[in-house]
């Protein structure tokens, strides 16, 4: 007995969306932020652990580490934007109980050295894949690489429900206590005959996706493919019109095979610079960008010394790359003349602010 009354479409949007990735099963719940936390509570992080994340993320990553009431600990980014393995290394203590990379824009983090480094350190690995559903690394779906994959619905992601999130685990025992952790601490005994009977042997909350949520979830999954395809053709081109702009600075892509398309990224010369461009493309041209370098309130960590438990950090080198980049959105439904108006207004921006 799933005890699951009224809500058919969410467990149909568990049971569509886990083969999707290649695994057996997922957990629905109410955010990626929901997501976060429900996996780090499955691995028993709390007060004394320390979690190591990146300098590139949204708040949301450590606000669910704080939650849980272990330490963040912030590794540096490489020119991936995303973890440097190197620093993570660095930053591991004893009290590093799991390590968790996030794949911003669509693009995986080095996951191979990260896997690597965590095995040897006996840690879990909790990717957080909110902004790369489907995305893949060397032929495995993001998500699926590591002990827990956390995936965000909200109205800005390539699959979304308006909002909701979804888990999933390599270990099935670590999902049940995700899905337990999830509903209230409720055990799913199949031998009792109903929920209100059931057991429970741990602590939980209320982080359960709505039937509204799941309907949509299920619409948006069929729409998923096609959508990336349209998303990394529209990238590619975008990225051949403005290579001579940036002078081939672009984002390090650690598998590009594996990249949904999500935004272009790129590298100018000074933060001042990237800054100017920025400005010029939304007060001229009405074009917004990805996050950066205009919300680095939200996506960058040198910036969270309001978040309790937040360690000194000296993140300089993240943060000198993040204000010197760029982030175009990238649209699936765009047409040869939009992405011909983009590469002209960025040429004309760059051109204007060198």
């Amino acid at each position: 007995s799933y005890f699951f009354p009224n809500k058919k479409k969410v467990r149909a949007f568990e049971e569509a969306f886990a083969p999707s990735l290649g695994v057996v099963d997922a957990v629905s719940c109410s955010s990626g932020t929901a997501a976060l936390k429900i996996a780090l509570k499955s691995l028993g992080v709390g007060p004394g652990d320390e979690v190591i994340t990146q300098a590139h993320t949204f708040v949301a990553t450590v606000e669910a580490i704080v939650d849980c009431g272990a330490t963040p600990v912030i590794a540096e980014i490489d020119e991936s934007l995303n973890m440097d393995p190197e620093d993570l290394r660095r930053k591991w203590t004893r009290h590093t109980k799991a390590i968790l990379p996030v794949h911003m824009l669509g693009v995986a983090c080095r996951m191979d050295p990260i896997l690597e480094f965590a095995m040897n350190a006996k840690v879990k690995v909790v990717e957080d894949t909110a902004q790369a559903c489907h995305g893949t690394y060397k032929g495995w779906r993001l998500g699926t690489v590591g002990d827990f994959g956390c995936f965000s619905f909200s109205y800005s992601k390539i699959l979304t429900t308006g909002e909701g999130g979804m888990v999933v685990a390599r270990d099935p025992l670590l999902l049940k206590r995700a899905r337990s952790y999830a509903d209230h601490g409720h055990d799913f005994d199949p031998t009792v005959a109903s929920r209100g009977q059931d057991t429970h042997a741990r602590p939980g909350f209320n982080y359960r996706m709505g039937a509204f949520q799941a309907a949509v979830g299920l619409a948006q999954l069929q729409k998923l493919p096609e959508s990336i395809v349209r998303h990394k053709m529209n990238k590619d081109t975008l990225k051949a019109l403005l290579y001579s702009s940036v002078n081939g600075q672009f984002r390090y892509l650690p598998d590009p095979d594996g990249d949904i398309g999500d935004a272009v990224c790129f590298f100018l010369e000074t933060e001042q610079q990237a800054q100017n461009v920025a400005r010029r493309l939304f007060e001229k041209d009405g074009i917004m960008l990805k996050n950066l370098p205009d919300a680095l309130n939200w996506h960058s960590a040198e910036n969270w010394h309001h978040l309790i438990g937040m360690q000194a950090m000296n993140l300089k080198r993240s943060g000198k790359l993040l204000r010197r980049s760029i982030a175009l959105q990238v649209c699936h439904n765009w047409t040869d003349a939009d992405i011909q108006r983009v590469a002209r207004c960025v040429h004309a921006a760059i051109k204007e602010t060198s």
